[in-house]
């Protein structure tokens, strides 16, 4: 995990060569996303996990002397308040500096909410896995093991042209602190979107990140799915006719299902075996 919370422009991410999605069937739009390859990108505030994308943006504490705190209220006063003269920014920043609002709850509960709306506006957030085989996620994710899981072509997502960014989650256990002055390849805003609680980490994530211009909703090329998982508590019958259709949707792609492991708790993505296909 050398990688882990290291938010990287699209063309320089390294991840393994398939990476999946649990879905649902019964679902239209997730049946829309097999069978017409249509995914739909949200924004953080659709996640299921309170804390996701919404921890407290705090600074660390060796970077609170006076000195910096000032510096860093004379740079906010000329971000948010173009066009002042040098006096008037100064002006600004001892008001700042006085009410010390780097250190003020109210101030900073605010500036929390307003970071998350603007994370939420401009930025969509495809949350994929490195794991087929997970039976957590085959439970809340997938119908309780009676859905699918998509298996993308990594390297068609991020040349698809839909993501600028991407990179694999940090679990951790405490909330991480921000550098008070940012350098050029910082993106303290976008770290926090790749960085969740540790009880999380048997998810293995990676996310990539699409700047919203023009909706949510948007179009697969056709090579983009090459696996198609089907989930242990399908039916025998049930399972045949999602096979018949996605052979007909998407022919190229390869079928496999979930088995249960026998002598262990676990799960085994296997080759589906159809006799149909050898008459």
């Amino acid at each position: 995990m050398d990688n882990a919370g290291k938010i990287l422009p699209i063309e320089e991410l390294q991840v393994p060569a398939i990476l999946y999605k649990y879905r649902c069937f019964g679902n239209e739009y997730h049946e829309r996303t097999l069978f017409e390859r249509k995914v739909y990108i949200p924004s953080a505030k659709e996640f299921n996990d309170p804390y996701d994308s919404k921890i407290p943006f705090r600074y660390r504490n060796e970077d609170l002397t006076e000195a910096n705190i000032y510096e860093k209220c004379l740079a906010l006063v000329k971000t948010f308040n173009p066009g002042l003269v040098d006096k008037e920014y100064q002006e600004k920043a001892y008001e700042m500096h006085r009410n010390n609002l780097l250190k003020d709850p109210h101030h900073l509960q605010d500036f929390d909410n307003q970071t998350f709306e603007r994370l939420c506006k401009d930025y969509g957030i495809y949350c994929v896995t490195s794991d087929p085989e997970n039976l957590l996620m085959w439970s809340y994710y997938a119908d309780s093991h009676k859905g699918f899981c998509i298996g993308y072509n990594s390297h068609c997502l991020t040349k698809c042209g839909l993501f600028g960014m991407g990179g694999q989650v940090l679990y951790r256990n405490e909330f991480p602190k921000l550098p008070l002055f940012l350098k050029n390849d910082d993106h303290p805003m976008l770290d926090i979107l790749f960085t969740k609680w540790s009880k999380w980490e048997h998810e293995n994530e990676y996310r990539l990140i699409h700047r919203y211009r023009k909706g949510k909703i948007f179009k697969l090329p056709d090579e983009a799915i090459c696996e198609v998982v089907l989930g242990c508590q399908m039916s025998d019958k049930f399972k045949f006719v999602q096979m018949e259709k996605i052979r007909k949707a998407l022919p190229h792609v390869k079928i496999y299902q979930i088995e249960q492991a026998k002598d262990t708790f676990g799960l085994k993505k296997v080759a589906v075996f159809d006799e149909k296909l050898f008459i």
